[in-house]
């Protein structure tokens, strides 16, 4: 019904991706604790400031995750997750009744805790989808996930942002999600098949050299994240409610529109090969930027939506092409303590661009897509010296 490639998926991955099926309407949360910061008296740089403050808690126990994951299963820090962001939500539910500054930052920390285990899942991912038809397995992880957001997320929108307003029913939903997380957690532990760190060799460290790739794809992956944080959830909120004059059921509607885009401009993917990834790549970026331009210079509400159509089709075609020219630059025997590494990197951005990208949004809401549209664009060089690595080596 899917097409032969997932046909070809082993069982794991299969059922990986499902699982981010039934979790994706539940990350509808994430965009409810920025709005209810901003419309609870906090400015955007205010809100930045406690998201850098509570990143720079978590970002220091990224690299330990990821050595973990060279000797345990990813399976239970993926459960863990869920886990963890169920209590952040139980926090919020509290901090906005109390106006507490100080316990939104505590749920702030253990939401942002929750992801010194997000390596996990990049792992799984290097062990269940098969190397030959690997950027094919990301396309159905793109795919189906994205269509259950589509389905999803306007009606959560009209729901919280039209028909039960307020901070009593908003939290409400968050203790909603919590429950449904816990719920989740239950699914990597049972369902999802069991994945084994690789065999190590009588404790002793086998000697590696690290492809000269990997250096030209790590910059170019720092490039990529920054680019990508200084346009964070807090900022786009308030992007939307200064600029575009939107609230909640815009922001459905907007995630409706990239989900729906994203599955269709990934459906070329599955008759793409590898060979054309770096091209793919290019390609995706280019609309990518196309849509942080709009987001920067525009301020008519259809201009959003078009933006969203413009970015989740550039991210569907590149997203894949990359990861697959991330993983070919990693060797097998570290991928928990490379793939940690490159988290790490992502977690020490995130203690600065929070507060950076809030502290810029107080110029000017639009500013941060204007940054991120020239951070973006400077990682092609590296990028292409990258790529050249996989395909000298490969």
């Amino acid at each position: 019904m899917l097409g032969k490639y997932w046909d070809m998926l082993p069982t794991a991955a299969k059922r990986y991706i499902v699982y981010h099926v039934i979790v994706a309407p539940l990350l509808f949360a994430w965009w409810i604790v920025p709005y209810l910061m901003l419309t609870s008296g906090l400015t955007v740089f205010e809100a930045g400031i406690l998201y850098s403050v509570a990143q720079g808690a978590a970002a220091a126990l990224t690299f330990l995750a990821g050595r973990l994951l060279d000797r345990y299963s990813p399976n239970v820090m993926i459960s863990l997750v869920s886990v963890v962001e169920a209590a952040s939500y139980v926090l919020y539910y509290f901090a906005f009744h109390a106006r507490s500054p100080l316990l939104v930052l505590l749920g702030l920390v253990v939401e942002r805790g929750s992801a010194i285990f997000y390596p996990a899942f990049s792992v799984y991912e290097h062990a269940a989808y098969p190397e030959e038809i690997r950027e094919k397995a990301f396309a159905y992880h793109n795919i189906l996930p994205f269509l259950s957001q589509a389905a999803t997320f306007p009606l959560a929108g009209y729901l919280l942002g039209v028909a039960f307003t307020g901070v009593k029913n908003l939290t409400m939903a968050l203790l909603l999600v919590a429950l449904l997380d816990v719920l989740t957690a239950i699914y990597p532990l049972k369902l999802l098949p069991w994945m084994q760190p690789p065999p190590s060799e009588g404790g002793k460290k086998r000697a590696f050299q690290i492809p000269r790739g990997f250096l030209f794809i790590t910059l170019t992956h720092t490039l990529f994240l920054f680019a990508d944080q200084m346009r964070p959830m807090i900022v786009f909120v308030d992007l939307l409610r200064e600029v575009f004059g939107g609230g909640l059921f815009e922001i459905g509607v907007y995630e409706a529109i990239y989900g729906l885009f994203f599955v269709v401009s990934t459906l070329p993917v599955l008759r793409i090969g590898r060979e054309k990834g770096l091209s793919m790549v290019l390609a995706g970026l280019s609309l990518v930027s196309a849509g942080d331009a709009m987001l920067a210079f525009t301020n008519d509400i259809h201009c959003l939506f078009l933006a969203a159509a413009l970015s989740s089709a550039g991210g569907a075609l590149m997203s894949p092409y990359y990861m697959d020219i991330l993983f070919s630059n990693i060797p097998d025997e570290v991928r928990g303590t490379l793939l940690g590494s490159l988290s790490a990197i992502g977690k020490l951005l995130r203690i600065v661009t929070p507060a950076l990208a809030g502290f810029i949004a107080l110029t000017s809401p639009q500013l941060p897509y204007l940054v991120s549209l020239l951070t973006g664009l400077a990682g092609v060089p590296t990028l292409i010296l990258a790529a050249k690595g996989v395909r000298t080596t490969g």
